[in-house]
């Protein structure tokens, strides 16, 4: 069917032409691949031409006006606010920003759309493509910590920000405002913006500045120290434009609590990494997914640690393999966005030194555990329980599919005991500081922080090894995954109150 012939069908069908003819400019057309001039389907409308044209003019904001008490970026004082603070050098990193400014694509999406334009500015390479032959970062490209339908209908809170920022290339250095000083954080916000690679996100409620909504996130670019006013880079184009804010303004809707947290918001401290954006391993289920695995986490390995008194942290992991429930559909798989040439390197490295390390012996030596003295039928069950456990690992079919190499079957089985050592060595070490004594725990947490590891393997239950920057990185996004995970699922808050010390913040 031709464009022609489409209108003239299509308002001869209609009973009111005027209003057919008039609601024309918002008719969506399905092009066929064949010609740009053919089309699949019947014109369909869009949900608001159902509406009239007045009615929808009634239901719809285009912006809002600034409270009197912010600057407009664009405004003659604000221009030459800016003028003024780029020639004291307190907008360095203004230009990185501007170039790459993001408008966030959804309402609720504030936290991507700020954590995309950043990626863009520090020339993060996301490993994936965008559209076409190009790799460039979209806010709907950050799913590796929630789901896009999570946060279109949650929105992200400080602690989900720092779980994106760091599994997509990000360096983040987390500020709650209720732990630094109004002074801390004008120090930090000068000397971001006097660089170039360097860039400060702030996490505030609008609530404070006199706007309305409530939490939101965008990027600062730029510092008037004389007025003290900040620029505020709103990626909420559609609602707000960018604004200059009095510091006093700014720190006091950084200290309002965020009703989710029961903490105050803050500000992130970010650069780009030394590592690629995406990670090598990732877990099977989406955060928004494990209240199934709460009890497994919060209940099954405290109470099996409290049965069996472990002594070392090589007891340590026997207790939490024979807590392994058969049910359990968790697991610790490659990322198949990767290019299959660089995963399958990176992951075969990664796999080597996962092996250096005594968590993998630990495994290894548990897995090829034989009836025999000294081997309790319980442990004996709990062995085989974690045998049909590696069966079920979810590598067989995809490894070939995507690697185009058919892997060994010992290659298999050591991406396999690589997985669970991942998952060891980033479990929350909230979980066992309830339940193991003081000096056990300081000994689990020097042989379980992969950033204090040295040396290789040695058979000695406290040995402690170093883990290597790729290791480490890989361990760490996959702690403050299962740190996000579980901070969702409500039980977690309340059986554990002392959730956040797993990250510190």
């Amino acid at each position: 069917m031709s464009f022609l012939t489409g209108v003239t069908n299509y308002l001869s069908q209609n009973k009111k032409p005027l209003t057919a003819l008039l609601s024309l400019s918002n008719i969506k057309a399905n092009y066929s691949h064949n010609s740009p001039f053919q089309y699949k389907n019947k014109f369909t409308l869009r949900a608001p031409d159902k509406q009239p044209p007045n009615e929808v003019m009634r239901r719809t904001v285009h912006g809002r006006r600034l409270p009197k008490q912010l600057i407009n970026f664009g405004s003659k004082e604000g221009i030459e606010l800016f003028k003024d603070t780029l020639s004291k050098g307190y907008a360095n990193n203004y230009f990185a920003l501007a170039g790459n400014f993001t408008t966030q694509s959804d309402p609720s999406y504030c936290g991507l759309g700020t954590l995309c334009m950043v990626l863009n500015a520090v020339e993060v390479d996301p490993c994936k493509r965008w559209k076409g032959i190009w790799r460039w970062w979209a806010d709907d490209m950050l799913e590796c910590c929630y789901s896009l339908e999570y946060v279109r209908k949650h929105g992200i809170d400080f602690r989900d920000f720092i779980c994106l920022s760091r599994c997509n290339g990000l360096t983040v250095i987390p500020k709650r405002a209720e732990n630094y000083t109004k002074q801390e954080f004008i120090q930090d916000v000068e000397e971001a913006c006097q660089t170039y690679d360097k860039h400060i996100i702030i996490s505030y409620s609008r609530k404070g500045l006199g706007q309305t909504g409530d939490g939101h996130y965008s990027p600062i670019g730029g510092y008037h120290k004389k007025t003290n006013n900040m620029l505020i880079l709103d990626v909420a184009r559609y609602k707000y434009p960018s604004y200059w804010c009095d510091i006093d303004l700014l720190w006091k809707s950084l200290n309002m609590i965020d009703k989710v947290t029961g903490h105050s918001r803050g500000y992130f401290l970010v650069q780009k990494a030394d590592r690629t954006a995406i990670p090598l391993c990732k877990f099977n289920r989406d955060p928004d997914d494990w209240k199934p695995l709460s009890d497994f986490y919060l209940k099954t390995i405290p109470a099996e640690i409290k049965k069996q008194s472990p002594k070392n942290p090589k007891e340590i992991v026997e207790c939490i393999l024979d807590s392994i429930p058969e049910f359990l559909d968790l697991f610790v798989i490659p990322n198949y966005f990767l290019p299959p040439l660089e995963a399958k390197s990176q992951l075969m490295k990664l796999v080597e030194e996962a092996k250096a390390s005594h968590y993998y012996h630990y495994v290894d030596k548990y897995v090829r555990t034989r009836p025999g003295p000294g081997v309790t039928p319980e442990r004996e069950a709990n062995v085989k329980k974690l045998n049909d456990f590696l069966i079920k690992y979810p590598l067989k079919f995809k490894l070939p599919e995507h690697f185009g190499y058919k892997f060994k079957p010992q290659e298999v089985y050591e991406l396999k005991i690589a997985g669970m050592v991942l998952w060891l060595m980033s479990l929350p070490g909230v979980i066992f500081d309830k339940v193991l004594s003081k000096e056990l725990y300081s000994i689990y947490e020097k042989s379980h922080d992969p950033s204090r590891m040295i040396g290789k393997y040695v058979a000695d239950s406290t040995a402690v090894t170093r883990a290597t920057p790729l290791l480490y990185e890989e361990v760490r996004r996959l702690s403050d995954y299962q740190s996000v995970a579980l901070h969702s699922v409500h039980t977690f808050i309340h059986d554990l109150p002392k959730a956040c010390e797993s990250l510190k913040i």
